[in-house]
């Protein structure tokens, strides 16, 4: 007989992972789209597990304040036990505290050799007959870091950079962005893929931000439709998507995607050669290339070279020979806190400052990699000058690289930078740049 999956416990361990591992939550979580027979728990699953991550120091600063026993001191696997409770407590009030609570005493039993049941009963029922007054301290704090739960550098940086929008994009990051595909038009026309989309139950949407993209509901089963199997669509965000049309690869040019994994990137620039060119598709880890090779195999392509070499080392054998180079750029992600709610704790401003380096020997050696005429164009995933402006400027002025413009919704730009708050979308920048 098949045992009902727990969807509680199942989120201990994804959080358990994510907090004292490298694991990523959305990685973890999309392992099980497929196990629960009823779509709701899946959902729920989902939605405790980004949850308790993103609102980390809240709920141990609640838990702070009905615990005799100090936080460093309390069992972490305990901590994350009543994280989750807290969680459905204060900011999932669907499920009644009683059932929360009894989950959490039953799990904390079975989960070490103390019984700290009684302690975590006491707690959790203390917080639940005090959640009017919690609820309004959380409204009314002044401490940054637990009204956003970021790290406090981080969030001053952020202040530094936006100022004027501060609030906004901050509270933005609570926000769940829509889960975005892109269309394969060498394959099929947008009307159509709408059209099949509508068939599936999806309720596709335009993008505001690319014509090839298409904003989805119940993704859930995107990668077992014919459309996906065929390489029509593919899964991809609408910044990163940007990226690839910026760029603009003419077919029969030669490309290198500098850092590519997962290779999103790379397969739409396949798609722009239309077979009559050639993509090197470079990652030092390893490991991904099996993905990478995996999209390209979908759609058919096989114009393209793997590599695995650092790319902050230059590869003389490398020098001059590429029409576009693309930089999309090893950087702090703060653009995808929205999806992975741990970039939130894993980040701080040293973290930033040795990407700052990074990406900088990355793009010394881009430069000399393009031929004369050559486009590069450089991307992140992230917020602040730091990564983004500085960088765009370093290109220009110490790197001796020409602006170059792109057209966005009839705009002649040199470089953009979306923000979840006002385009409801990943934080996304990116700059293009040709070789005199």
């Amino acid at each position: 007989m098949e045992v009902k999956l727990n969807v509680r416990r199942i989120a201990f361990e994804i959080i358990n992972k994510v907090e004292f591992g490298k694991s990523y939550s959305d990685d973890l979580i999309n392992k099980y789209v497929d196990k629960f027979e009823d779509k709701r728990d899946f959902n729920l699953l989902r939605k405790i597990v980004l949850g308790v991550l993103e609102r980390k120091y809240t709920l141990e600063y609640i838990i702070s304040m009905y615990s005799k026993t100090k936080l460093k001191k309390i069992d972490p696997k305990i901590l994350i036990i009543m994280k989750i409770a807290v969680y459905q407590m204060i900011f999932l009030t669907s499920i009644p505290d009683h059932a929360s609570i009894n989950e959490a005493v039953n799990h904390s039993k079975k989960l070490t050799k103390w019984n700290l049941s009684g302690y975590v009963n006491g707690v959790l029922r203390n917080i639940s007959r005090n959640k009017a007054e919690i609820s309004k301290l959380i409204d009314s704090t002044k401490d940054l870091e637990i009204k956003y739960n970021i790290n406090a550098g981080i969030v001053e940086y952020i202040k530094e950079n936006y100022n004027d929008d501060f609030d906004s994009l901050l509270d933005s990051l609570y926000n769940e962005l829509p889960f975005s595909i892109r269309i394969n038009e060498n394959m099929m026309n947008s009307n159509e893929v709408f059209e099949e989309l509508q068939s599936l139950g999806m309720n596709p949407k335009n993008s505001d931000i690319t014509n090839i993209n298409m904003l989805i509901q119940n993704p859930e089963s995107v990668h077992n439709t014919k459309l996906y199997r065929e390489g029509i669509i593919s899964i991809q965000g609408e910044g990163s998507t940007l990226a690839v049309q910026v760029l603009d690869p003419r077919p029969g040019s030669k490309v290198l995607d500098l850092c590519a994994a997962p290779g999103t990137k790379s397969l739409l620039i396949a798609e722009y050669l239309k077979d009559s060119g050639i993509i090197i598709a470079n990652d030092i880890d390893i490991s991904k290339h099996k993905k990478i090779v995996q999209n390209f195999n979908r759609i058919k392509f096989s114009n393209y070279e793997l590599c695995g070499f650092d790319a902050s080392i230059y590869q003389p054998e490398m020098k001059e020979e590429f029409d576009y180079v693309l930089v999309d750029a090893p950087c702090s992600a703060l653009g995808l806190i929205a999806r992975k709610p741990e970039i939130r704790y894993r980040r701080s401003m040293e973290t930033i400052r040795e990407l700052r380096d990074l990406q900088r020997a990355i793009l010394i050696n881009a430069v000399k990699y393009l031929k004369p005429n050559g486009v590069l164009v450089y991307s992140t995933c992230t917020y602040g000058y730091l990564e983004n402006e500085q960088q765009a400027d370093f290109i220009e002025n110490e790197l001796n690289m020409e602006k170059s413009y792109f057209d966005y919704k009839g705009n002649s730009l040199n470089r953009i930078q979306l923000f979840n708050s006002k385009d409801n979308t990943d934080g996304f920048f990116i700059a293009r740049f040709i070789k005199p």
